[in-house]
């Protein structure tokens, strides 16, 4: 056994584990360990520090089996610093994640200081078949491209994706809720003209503004008058 994997059988709880895999009813019980997020980040630190060999080659053996070892692996990521290099590695793993924890760590911090680079691989990722990679490029624009370098085309682009996908959808209408307290104008005016092709985003955008402690009542009573009808999913 390894000493990533070694260090997290030694943080096992099983109560824990049980708290995961109610949080990610699809995935398999076997791929959690049960470690919780703060001792994954400190660790992810301290190896850095400790073993940059072994951890430049623990970034190359993929697919991992556990779902924290990934989170791990997402974590390592945040020491890159060359752009390139990580969009490389990012690519390469995005590949295996199949659930929403490993997704939503989002990109190195790195990523933020080259928004044009970062965006045109977002753009990419949207046009993607594999769930999670279209998760995660939104994931990235909610971290990277709301309270700086936003644009209008931004929310045209998730405007237009017509997935079936819950995970996909459910990112939608978070990127949406979140633009909402930044940019609450062009939101507003993209509900208002019913500009969402999903109809379930449109209305799950909705009542995630709506849930927010920080959104007026009376502009919470406007919004609900912009649901569409009654849809179920």
């Amino acid at each position: 056994m390894d000493k990533i994997k070694s260090f997290l059988f030694s943080k096992q709880e099983e109560k824990y584990k049980e708290f995961t895999k109610k949080l990610n009813p699809t995935l398999d019980e076997d791929k959690i360990i049960g470690v919780r997020v703060p001792e994954l980040r400190k660790y992810a630190k301290e190896i850095y520090k400790e073993d940059r060999k072994y951890v430049e080659e623990y970034l190359e053996k993929l697919p991992h089996k556990y779902l924290e070892e990934y989170q791990i692996h997402m974590y390592l990521l945040d020491n890159e610093k060359d752009i390139n290099i990580l969009i490389d590695k990012t690519e390469k793993v995005l590949k295996y994640i199949d659930n929403w924890p490993i997704c939503d760590i989002g990109m190195g911090k790195i990523s933020k200081k080259y928004p044009e680079i970062v965006e045109k691989k977002i753009f990419d990722w949207l046009k993607s078949d594999h769930t999670f990679t279209v998760r995660f490029a939104i994931v990235v624009l909610i971290t990277n491209f709301i309270k700086q370098n936003f644009k209008i085309e931004h929310i045209k682009r998730l405007s237009k994706i017509k997935r079936d996908e819950y995970y996909i959808n459910i990112a939608i209408a978070w990127y949406f809720a979140e633009c909402y307290s930044k940019h609450e104008e062009e939101v507003l005016i993209c509900l208002e003209n019913k500009e969402i092709e999903n109809v379930w985003v449109h209305n799950k955008t909705i009542q995630k503004i709506r849930e927010s402690l920080k959104v007026e009542k009376g502009k919470k009573e406007y919004l609900k008058t912009l649901k569409i009808g009654a849809i179920k999913k």
